[in-house]
């Protein structure tokens, strides 16, 4: 008998900083006995458009939701970046199941605080957050479907049957996919963030957003390359083209 198993999960890490926020849950959903013809087989990537908010503020008189400001910081970026994954786990009573479909989900959402009388400095240096944004968002499509097709065909020690140890070893392929997505998307974005207000001094710096822009992206690849050089071998040899590609600039 052939069984099929899907099994839903979103999942992230968050933290603030300074004034940048990144915003995720953790959720598992399992359900047994779906018909095999009832779940796609394969890889499905779906790639939410980024979502951009611009929003204007009374300075001596901010709006609750607003996330407060530390100085010198006289407007602010929140962004949020999400990955859902649906994973397929099919197989024949009694013998180990194999993975035959993954569908990975992301969204970026972004809102942008400036106030509402103010140098054109201030909205210009908000609008670069947007664009680092933008820009490690730029290769989710790649990153999530190299991602999901390194788990197509996997064999899962397990029997079909065995619902509850199905669903955790299910949950362990579905959070290290939303994990690694994390750490090639937001986790360089931030890095990138950081190093972005540390050369302008958060706008006061005249320095153009351009080529802020594009030292802090510099940068952040070098500590990238740094990071990936001291991996074990067979770690670095499992990176897929799509995670490699992140030793350069993004996107490029």
């Amino acid at each position: 008998m052939l069984t099929c198993l899907p099994s839903n999960s979103t999942a992230a890490i968050g933290h603030r900083m300074r004034g940048l926020f990144l915003v995720l849950g953790l959720m598992v959903g399992f359900t047994h006995g779906a018909t095999a013809e009832s779940v796609p087989e394969g890889v499905v990537i779906k790639i939410s458009p980024p979502k951009i908010t611009r929003r204007t503020f009374d300075p001596q008189n901010p709006p609750k939701e607003m996330p407060k400001l530390t100085p010198p910081e006289v407007g602010t970026c929140v962004y949020s970046f999400g990955c859902t994954t649906e994973v397929v786990l099919r197989g024949v009573t009694g013998k180990f199941a194999r993975l035959s479909g993954v569908e990975v989900s992301t969204r970026l959402s972004i809102t942008l605080w400036t106030p509402e009388v103010g140098p054109p400095k201030i909205l210009a240096h908000e609008e670069g957050h947007r664009a680092i944004c933008e820009i490690y968002y730029r290769d989710a499509d790649l990153i999530a479907r190299e991602l999901a097709e390194r788990q197509i065909g996997r064999q899962i020690p397990v029997k079909i049957r065995d619902k509850d140890v199905a669903q955790a070893e299910l949950r362990k392929i579905q959070d290290a996919i939303i994990a690694e997505f994390m750490r090639e998307t937001a986790n360089r974005c931030d890095h990138a963030q950081a190093r972005y207000d540390a050369i302008t001094q958060h706008s006061v710096d005249p320095i153009p957003e351009s080529e802020a822009i594009g030292r802090s992206l510099a940068e952040e690849a070098t500590e990238y390359a740094r990071r990936h050089s001291t991996l074990p071998n067979d770690l670095a040899r499992s990176s897929s083209p799509a995670l490699r590609r992140s030793l350069t600039r993004p996107g490029g």
